[in-house]
């Protein structure tokens, strides 16, 4: 841009010199618009239009870079590299820092599918048929997470008994690091989790579906809940649950397999484009993503030539 013209030949010549790695980070220009100042062609301000082969170019958009291909003349071969603007989830959904180091420790921004169960360890709740599920998700080549919310009562051994099975079965899957159970969770420090509506919150942001295989419910808060945040539910089919949700959630029977349910989530999730659009920007634009796919590469390209 023009306004500091002094700087930018300072730049040019600070390239020329070879001293150091010189980046130019283009973002627009004046020539791109109709009504430019005509002098802006003129010296000394055609130095925006100079190319130089000391410089390192790297712009925003794939359009934006045939712009500039254009602007700085007659070889279409100039090399401009891209690296997309983007978005920084933490700071966008102001997470706690508690969420922040759960989705960091476990990578959860890079996986394929979130399921978010926000319930008491109780067989109820029917927590055993979440983890068959996420193991048929895997089956089908997705990387899926489940989070569980809730905590159990050590001094009910109905409860006590249910989590110890959970475990297992787990294990058995071979799904225990995909499945967070945040009421026992440690972070890598060795410091324990104390969840709250702050954290529970958090998990219904980043995730992408509200999963629900209750046997029984009185009635279901979460469902208002993910309504709330226009997350997509997926639920049994009993009666609380249908009378909450009527035709807006993605309903299944407790006599399917989890390998049918699977199906039927992949088949539910693919007809709501602000999904897709969602898993487009969670995995093209957020900028831990940017940076490991396209910055550190482009920085190290230049580095060693």
């Amino acid at each position: 841009m023009h306004y500091n013209l002094p700087l930018t030949y300072a730049l040019h010549r600070l390239a020329d010199s070879q001293q150091i790695k010189v980046i130019s980070w283009n973002h627009d220009s004046p020539s791109f618009y109709d009504d430019f100042h005509i002098n802006l062609n003129k010296k000394p301000w055609d130095v925006l239009r100079k190319y130089n082969p000391n410089i390192h170019y790297i712009t925003i958009s794939e359009s934006r870079r045939h712009q500039f291909i254009e602007l700085y003349g007659e070889d279409k071969n100039l090399e401009v590299e891209v690296v997309p603007n983007g978005v920084d989830p933490f700071r966008f959904f102001r997470l706690d820092i508690s969420s922040i180091k759960i989705i960091q420790e476990n990578d959860l921004f890079n996986a394929d599918f979130i399921l978010a169960q926000p319930c008491r360890l109780h067989p109820r709740k029917n927590i055993e048929l979440s983890l068959k599920v996420t193991r048929a998700l895997h089956d089908q080549g997705i990387n899926a997470h489940l989070l569980l919310t809730g905590a159990y009562d050590p001094h009910e051994e109905k409860t006590v008994s249910y989590y110890r099975k959970l475990k297992s079965l787990a294990k058995q899957l071979e799904v225990e690091k995909d499945v967070l159970i945040m009421a026992e969770y440690l972070f890598e420090s060795g410091e324990k989790l104390r969840i709250d509506r702050k954290t529970i919150r958090d998990l219904y942001l980043i995730a992408d579906i509200l999963f629900m295989p209750s046997k029984q419910e009185g009635f279901g808060i979460p469902l208002l809940e993910a309504g709330m945040i226009k997350l997509p539910i997926v639920c049994s089919d009993i009666f609380p649950f249908l009378e909450i949700g009527k035709d807006n959630v993605c309903y299944f029977s407790l006599q399917e397999t989890p390998v049918t349910i699977a199906a039927k989530i992949i088949r539910f999730m693919e007809t709501l484009r602000p999904h897709q659009m969602y898993q487009r920007v969670k995995n093209r634009y957020v900028w831990d993503n940017i940076y490991n796919t396209k910055l550190m590469p482009a920085l190290e390209k230049i580095m060693n030539r």
